[in-house]
């Protein structure tokens, strides 16, 4: 038993510490963002995409690492190169939520398709007016508004989907924006501090664990 878990910590070890730092995943997610054209196609809107491929490309290494784990080396669970999707852009003159109801659907496939890089993705208003999260939704385009941002996108599986925080680069800052329905408002935390300290468990549960939620 002993050898198991030494051998455990041993693979962890070896492949934290040739794992993505922080700077190497932003990096990392601004090369994607440059390369697909084809998810921001309007130069009037700003978009939010999400990174698709948190953990490794089987999940077993997230699925196996403690929480604990999961917080100190969270940048090095993202598989590379970084995948995005995009389902959400915000007019940011008007206030205006559009949204790409597919957006999230063919992301794992999207290259492949023949018709890729020839048909423009295609946003439509969304009726936040009518969704439970509208106040959320209002809280972050107010947020935008009023905040100067290089980049804006979410992570999927990490937190609850109706309230999931918002990572911001901004020239060399990379921050997450959380919503507190108290006041209905963001607020902003350092990524760091955030990982390792504000983020509640859930927002690092295995994925097997999510499946029985």
């Amino acid at each position: 038993m002993k050898r198991l878990i030494f051998s455990l910590c041993l693979s962890f070890m070896s492949i934290f510490a040739i794992a993505q730092n922080k700077d190497s995943f932003v990096a990392g997610f601004k090369d994607a963002y440059a390369k697909c054209s084809y998810l921001h196609p309007y130069d009037s809107l700003t978009y939010i995409p999400s990174i698709m491929n948190l953990a490794d490309r089987d999940f077993s290494n997230w699925d196996k690492a403690t929480i604990s784990q999961k917080r100190e080396s969270f940048y090095g669970f993202f598989s590379t190169p970084i995948i995005l999707a995009c389902v959400y852009a915000i007019d940011l003159n008007n206030g205006s939520l559009y949204m790409d109801p597919t957006g999230n659907m063919m992301y794992g496939c999207i290259k492949k398709n023949r018709h890729y890089g020839k048909l423009r993705k295609k946003f439509i208003v969304a009726p936040v007016n009518s969704w439970v999260s509208s106040q959320y939704w209002c809280a972050l385009i107010s947020y935008l508004q009023t905040h100067s941002f290089d980049y804006c996108f979410q992570i999927e599986n990490i937190g609850d989907t109706t309230k999931t925080p918002f990572w911001i680069i901004e020239g060399d800052s990379f921050y997450v924006i959380e919503y507190n329905a108290n006041d209905n408002r963001f607020y902003g935390y350092d990524a760091d501090d955030y990982i390792t300290t504000r983020a509640p468990d859930d927002c690092f549960l295995s994925f097997e664990g999510m499946q029985h939620q």
